[in-house]
């Protein structure tokens, strides 16, 4: 069950990332219960119905999971494709009031021409 925490955290967060790799774990545990029931199907003997056994399972179940992977592709190219197209910059412009991971941030703005340069330097002490 390796893929609720990271979709639980990812509902919280509001992050994408974390739910779509939540649905990738899930696939996997799919694929891994749909074969591991294909298998067994496959050890079993002839009967009547199969008379030559069961063994045209296995490629019907790397056809699916084959399928489900794709699909799982699919929704992510979907959602990363999205978010390129309708992502939102955030460009506000602030002045740090304490110093940011022991650098001093200096901001130089130049508004009319709508560049924005943004300057580290070491914090002095």
């Amino acid at each position: 069950m390796s893929f609720l925490i990271p979709a639980v955290v990812g509902i919280a967060v509001d992050s994408i990332t974390l739910i779509l790799d939540a649905s990738a774990s899930l696939v996997i545990l799919v694929v891994a219960l749909l074969m591991n029931t294909s298998i067994k199907k496959v050890h079993q003997p002839p009967d009547e119905i199969f008379n030559f056994g069961y063994e045209r399972y296995e490629p019907l179940t790397v056809a699916v999971q084959g399928g489900l992977i794709i699909a799982t592709c699919a929704v992510r190219a979907k959602f990363a494709i999205q978010e390129i197209i309708n992502a939102k910059a955030d460009l506000s412009i602030g002045e740090a009031e304490e110093p940011v991971n022991g650098f001093e941030r200096d901001i130089k703005a130049n508004l009319s021409h709508s560049d924005v340069v943004v300057y580290f330097k070491p914090a002095r002490r």
